[in-house]
């Protein structure tokens, strides 16, 4: 469902903004290379110590290939690449770790008590806006 319709038999460029630890990513270049397209995917983490993750994802799930990590910020990622170049964006963007903390067996409220002040979420926020 996600490439019904779309002309592949071009060139697709896809950017996974935010890739670690890499699930979607994996699953969209599985999705290309499933499809048959001649395709690439730009998998940004902006985060040193989650792109080990991510690679190792790729590699795992055979997609490495179909993919080019880079390390930089959602923000200096867009400004750096040529416009309309890209033919899907995926962003999943910063958030506040609710669902990591639920899985992790920590409740919500547990977990909020962590941060000092609602201006930890302003900042999330701001990140959030800036990137798209």
């Amino acid at each position: 469902a996600l490439l019904r319709g779309e002309d592949l038999r071009r060139r697709v460029v896809a950017v996974d903004a935010c890739a670690a630890p890499g699930g979607k990513t994996v699953q969209l270049a599985t999705a290309l290379r499933d499809a048959g397209a001649d395709a690439v995917v730009v998998a940004n983490e902006p985060s040193s110590s989650r792109l080990g993750a991510l690679v190792a994802n790729a590699v795992r799930c055979g997609v490495g290939p179909w993919l080019r990590c880079t390390r930089t910020t959602g923000q200096k990622l867009f400004a750096a690449l040529p416009r309309e170049c890209a033919d899907f964006i995926l962003l999943d963007a910063p958030c506040s770790g609710d669902t990591l903390a639920r899985r992790e067996g920590r409740g919500l409220a547990k977990h909020l008590r962590g941060q000092p002040d609602a201006a930890s979420m302003k900042e999330i926020v701001a990140t959030q806006l800036e990137i798209v």
